[in-house]
């Protein structure tokens, strides 16, 4: 008997301290508990605290933004006759400063954006009536005229008769593109009689005639010079540099012809390439005083749309094409087949621009 009390003892002994751990255990777990859930309403709190002041911040932006968007700044032609992105002037030459009406205007049913003429200085009449003309038909006049003797323009010589035309040029009721002497390098390693003086004296006449235009306060002028695409090839063994006058001009001309059907279109070219990124380093646009392609194909007349749509977005103001068979040592560059539809096509082009 005295046993089973002892027994009983021990379990009730025994059940008293599996009771008390349990007891403790079930204590700590709820002290664990509460702090987790005061740790987590203090993280809470600081979260919801950073969230308004973020909150706050970013309501002061928004309050003080304009309540409308910034307008862009308007665009500024950068001379005479220049265009806005996405745009163009196109147009071309026409043998012996043809009539563009017969030629394309009457059958695409719109002006040229752009004509290119040539004349001298026993012409200057004639080349204000037919910029006139031009003008008035929507044509931005692209006039090129030799000068004479390069020392002569230097030194002064004909000034009053620069001045002149330039006064008459003046008066039109639009701008005018205005080149004289293009293409020089011609003229001191193929013409005969050369100009004397060689390329210092090129330099100096272009100085000179634009000290003129900025005397005869012809603001509707704007003044290029045009040289050969073929200058800036390697292969010309010329030093593009010899042709550059600072400050001298509105934009640069460049005369680019691909002889090759087979080597596609003008961007392609060394010299076309080197004349874009010397141009680029001086900040002085360029436009295209003439070009020509070979082919008659649609090929052919792709590589013409190419060439427009590379030139527009880099900003090209206007492409001249030489349709025309005179003085071309390798064939004439006349447009015909599909190029000339493509041309034509192009004319009616919602990024083909003329004047209003």
């Amino acid at each position: 008997m005295a046993d089973t009390r002892e027994s009983l003892a021990a379990e009730a002994l025994r059940l008293r301290k599996v009771d008390d751990e349990s007891s403790s255990k079930l204590v700590s777990a709820l002290q664990a508990a509460v702090e987790a859930q005061r740790e987590a309403i203090e993280t809470y709190v600081v979260e919801q605290q950073a969230l308004a002041s973020d909150t706050a911040k970013l309501a002061a932006r928004i309050e003080a933004l304009p309540s409308s968007p910034p307008t862009p700044p308007a665009w500024v032609p950068q001379f005479p006759g220049d265009v806005q992105p996405g745009t163009i002037r196109w147009g071309c030459s026409i043998e012996g400063n043809g009539d563009p009406v017969a030629r394309h205007e009457t059958i695409a049913g719109v002006a040229l954006g752009l004509r290119r003429t040539f004349w001298d200085m026993g012409k200057v009449d004639k080349l204000v009536a037919t910029a006139a003309a031009d003008i008035a038909a929507g044509r931005v006049p692209w006039v090129s005229i030799k000068v004479g003797a390069w020392l002569d323009v230097a030194a002064g010589k004909i000034d009053a008769a620069l001045l002149g035309l330039f006064v008459k040029l003046k008066a039109l009721p639009g701008p005018v593109w205005l080149t004289a002497h293009h293409e020089p390098e011609d003229d001191i390693e193929g013409t005969s009689p050369a100009q004397v003086g060689g390329a210092a004296a090129w330099r100096s006449a272009q100085a000179r005639i634009r000290r003129v235009l900025d005397q005869s306060g012809a603001t509707n002028v704007a003044f290029a010079s045009i040289l050969m695409a073929w200058t800036f090839d390697p292969k010309s063994n010329r030093n593009p540099a010899d042709w550059w006058v600072d400050d001298c001009w509105d934009f640069a001309g460049i005369d680019v012809y691909q002889d090759s059907e087979a080597a596609g279109a003008p961007q392609t070219m060394t010299g076309w390439k080197n004349a874009k990124a010397f141009y680029d380093a001086k900040d002085l646009r360029i436009a295209i005083g003439e070009w020509g392609n070979r082919g008659t194909n649609a090929t052919a007349a792709n590589e013409m749309l190419s060439f427009r749509d590379y030139c527009i977005g880099q900003g090209v103001p206007g492409m001249s094409y030489f349709d025309s068979s005179l003085n071309a040592a390798t064939g004439s560059w006349r447009l015909e087949g599909e190029p000339l539809t493509r041309f034509r096509e192009l004319m009616k082009a919602p990024s083909s621009v003329r004047l209003k």
